[in-house]
Parts: structure tokens; C-alpha cells; sequence
């Protein structure tokens, strides 16, 4: 039985009790064949037979735990014999336990029953050999001063015994957790309780917290779309001052521009009644002719059957009617109308007036 780990020329394997014996008393000479591949890792001595180590071996790793070789002796004449030896490597516990995690954290309630499960832990040992692979769990309490948690063979934890009048909430309870493997190699672990604060007064259910995590992802994501929200942004106010605002301002000249025309309009109508009322004003004769020979030739087509005195009498009378009136001007207003100007419309209002109403 040999131990792994063992190097070339440094340690000598168990004496394989080669016996060999040749009449004539001449030299043998040793050999070992294991299957090729494996006779690398064992080296024989030609002269006495003794088996070392050929290079690093480990069975932790992959290598076989047992070897069987082909032991050849050989005489000066070339005579020879062969023997079978099986090389046996006993695993050393040479890998201590190791938990998944170094640290473990657990949300309860003083309010937990007993026998609720808060975690399953577990821890690994690298050695092959079940002697030295197998692990026992263990929680040490010994700072609380009573086991209120229990661990079993595979890791489990679970409230052994009421716990409502040994912890409060907002407290947060460290324990150490040990995985300790066959050989007596120990490894540890941190476990943390958590009672967490509560505003509730009343019995109610709640359920129990859990850890959460963040992708650790998530900021370059928020931070990209920060970035094109600014873009957005700044993009939109670019286009409102570039075409809202100039069309803003052409609408507000456009407004002013109209109502100036407007009263430059309204000027302008009022200027031309002016002058207009003006020029009558200083020459109302011929307006006056005009409408008494119209007067006339009424007046002519209306009389057919009168005499001829009598016609001759009225075209007299309103002869001198006509010279009185254009000599004294009485009745300026006969041919004139009256203009009323509004400056708000910019128009002129018309009102005739009639000669019957001067009378």
C-alpha cells in the first residue's frame, strides 16, 4: 500500500517480495511493464526489484488508485520469467471541506414555530476516498446559551425550540457554521439571522422577506437611456425655436401690418370725402341747375292738358325761383348729401336729402 503524492527517486514503494533465483548463480535483471500508460508514473530497480515512484501521482485528480504490472527477470542468456504485481495507492486526506458561500443570511420572525427550515447549506471536500470525503455539519451556539437551531446531516437548518422570548425584532443574531470531513479536516462559514423590524402591533401574516440581488447590468441601461432622453430633449427645443418662434413673429407683423392698412385706408377715404365736400362747397350753382332742370322737365310732362298761360305762368314763377336760389343760395344742401365718416370701418355713411323736406 502506497500514499499519493509521492515523487521520482524520493520515496521507495512497499518491497514487492520478488524472489528470483537462477542455477548458475549469474545476474538478473529486472523490468516492469504497466500496461504503458501507467508505466511511467513506477520506475523498478534492474538490479534488486524495488518499485519507486516515476513522477507526481495523484488520484485526487484522475489517476487510478490501483495499478496492476507485468514484473519481467531476465538472465545473462537471455532467459526469462514473469510475475504479476498489483500496486495499490491509498488516498490521503489531503483537501479540507469548503461551503458554496462565505457568508449566508437568513430573514425570520421571533414568531417562527418550531421546526420551520431557514436554510440549506452545503460544503464540498475535493478527496475521493469516501473515508475522507464524508462531512458532518455543525452550528455553534454556544454564544446564545441554548441550542434554539439545529443542522442536520445534509445541511438543513430549522428552529429546534421556541424562540419568541429569546429574540426581538430589529436584533440580528451571528452564528458559525463548520462542515468537518472525515479526516478531521474543518471548514466554516458565517451564518447571520435577521430579525427585521416590523410597525405591526397586531397579529397578522406576513411573509417572510427575502434577499434580493441587482444586476449589476442594470446602471449601464439607465444611464443609456438617460443619455437619449437628453437627446430627445435638446433636439425638440432645437426645432421649436427654429420654426415655432419665427412663426410667432411673421404672425404677429402680419396683424399689425393689417390693422395700419387699415387706417392708412380709412385716411385716405377721409382725405378724398374732404376734399371732395370742399370743391361743392365753392361752386353749388350747377349742381342746383341740374336738379331744377329736372324739376322743370317734370313739371312740363305733367301739365299736358293745362293752358298755355297757365305753363307759361309756372315756368315763369320758377324762373325766378331758380335765380332767387341761385343768387341768395338758399337751398345749398339740394344736390348735397350728408357723409357721416367712420373711423372704426373706414366707410362713409350716405343720407340724401330730400327739397321737399327744405320746404
Amino acid at each position: 500500500m502506497l500514499k499519493k503524492f509521492q515523487f521520482q527517486g524520493e520515496t521507495l514503494l512497499s518491497s514487492p517480495n520478488i524472489d528470483a533465483s537462477d542455477p548458475e548463480n549469474e545476474t538478473l535483471r529486472y523490468t516492469l511493464d504497466c500496461n504503458g500508460y501507467n508505466t511511467t508514473y513506477f520506475e523498478m530497480d534492474e538490479s534488486t526489484g524495488d518499485v519507486y515512484f516515476g513522477g507526481d501521482f495523484d488520484s485526487d485528480i484522475g489517476h487510478p488508485p490501483v495499478t496492476e504490472c507485468n514484473v519481467t527477470v531476465t538472465d545473462p542468456g537471455g532467459l526469462t520469467d514473469t510475475a504479476f504485481l498489483t500496486i495499490n495507492i491509498a488516498d490521503t486526506n489531503d483537501f479540507t471541506p469548503i461551503f458554496e458561500r462565505d457568508y449566508y443570511n437568513v430573514f425570520l420572525f421571533p414568531t417562527e414555530d418550531i421546526g420551520t427550515i431557514l436554510i440549506n447549506v452545503s460544503a464540498s471536500d475535493g478527496d475521493i476516498t469516501e473515508t475522507w470525503n464524508t462531512i458532518t455539519y455543525g452550528l455553534d451556539q454556544s454564544g446564545l446559551g441554548n441550542s434554539y437551531f439545529n443542522i442536520d446531516e445534509n445541511g438543513t437548518i430549522t428552529v429546534a425550540m421556541d424562540i419568541s422570548a429569546s429574540f426581538n425584532y430589529g436584533q440580528t443574531v451571528i452564528l458559525t457554521l463548520s462542515a468537518t470531513d472525515g479526516g478531521g479536516l474543518v471548514g466554516y462559514s458565517t451564518l447571520s439571522l435577521i430579525f427585521p423590524e416590523t410597525t405591526t402591533t397586531s397579529s397578522t401574516t406576513t411573509e417572510r422577506p427575502f434577499k434580493t440581488e441587482t444586476y449589476p447590468d442594470n446602471g449601464y441601461w439607465y444611464l443609456l437611456a438617460g443619455i437619449v432622453l437628453m437627446m430627445n430633449a435638446v433636439l425638440i427645443t432645437k426645432l421649436c425655436i427654429r420654426y415655432c418662434r419665427p412663426c410667432a413673429e411673421i404672425d404677429k407683423r402680419t396683424e399689425a401690418q393689417k390693422r395700419a392698412d387699415r387706417i392708412k385706408a380709412a385716411q385716405e377715404r377721409k382725405a378724398k370725402y374732404q376734399s371732395k365736400n370742399v370743391s361743392e362747397k365753392q361752386d353749388p350753382a350747377p349742381a342746383i341747375n341740374r336738379k331744377n332742370k329736372r324739376s322743370d322737365d317734370k313739371s312740363v310732362n305733367s301739365s299736358d292738358q293745362g293752358s298755355q298761360g297757365t305753363t307759361n305762368a309756372n315756368r315763369s314763377s320758377m324762373d325766378s325761383f331758380d335765380s332767387l336760389s341761385s343768387s341768395k343760395n338758399l337751398f345749398p344742401y339740394n344736390q348735397q348729401s350728408h357723409h357721416i365718416f367712420n373711423p372704426e370701418t373706414g366707410r362713409k355713411n350716405k343720407r340724401n336729402v330730400d327739397q321737399k323736406s327744405l320746404w
